[in-house]
């Protein structure tokens, strides 16, 4: 069987790639995975990529109805956990800006270092296109290493590490 490609009958312009990256901000808004995809058009998917963002979606629909979800993400070292919660807690903070969000670790170096992935994240034009009322960094809102407020909203995120064990 052959196929053939539809040619466009003139090249896309800017206004074409904003119409294309505003369709998909709108995709995102509700779908976890159009959010990655637009947040990361490079990432490589497969199937647990795929596989851990349908869970999250649903994670996040059973927390609004108020089913209070528990879920855990188990797999080898650098297979995507870490860069998975980072991108759900952006959506979630995009989608409901009073929520309250906080990432406990085993290293402040972790927490802090995904605290400013978040940091970046909510400040990229296409997060903005997506979800323009999840602002951060104005004046008189906290965003520093340990807790990022969302301006005008009783949302936040804090990252901690459990302290030690008394002895």
């Amino acid at each position: 069987m052959m196929t053939t490609k539809k040619r466009l009958e003139r090249p896309l312009d800017e206004r074409d790639l904003e119409l294309l990256i505003e369709a998909a901000a709108a995709k995102a808004r509700d779908s976890f995975a159009a959010y990655r995809r637009l947040m990361h058009p490079g990432m490589r998917r497969g199937w647990w990529i795929d596989e851990v963002d349908e869970n999250l979606q649903q994670f996040y629909t059973d927390l609004v109805g108020g089913r209070r979800p528990k879920l855990a993400l188990m797999a080898p070292p650098q297979i995507g956990k870490s860069s998975a919660a980072t991108d759900f807690v952006s959506w979630v903070a995009g989608k409901n800006p009073d929520a309250k969000t906080i990432f406990a670790s085993y290293s402040e170096d972790l927490g802090v270092r995904t605290n400013g992935e978040i940091q970046r994240m909510l400040k990229q034009p296409r997060y903005a296109i997506a979800f323009a009322d999840t602002k951060i960094g104005l004046p008189g809102w906290q965003c520093n290493a340990n807790l990022i407020e969302y301006a005008n909203h009783v949302g936040s995120f804090r990252n901690t590490t459990p302290s030690p064990a008394c002895s």
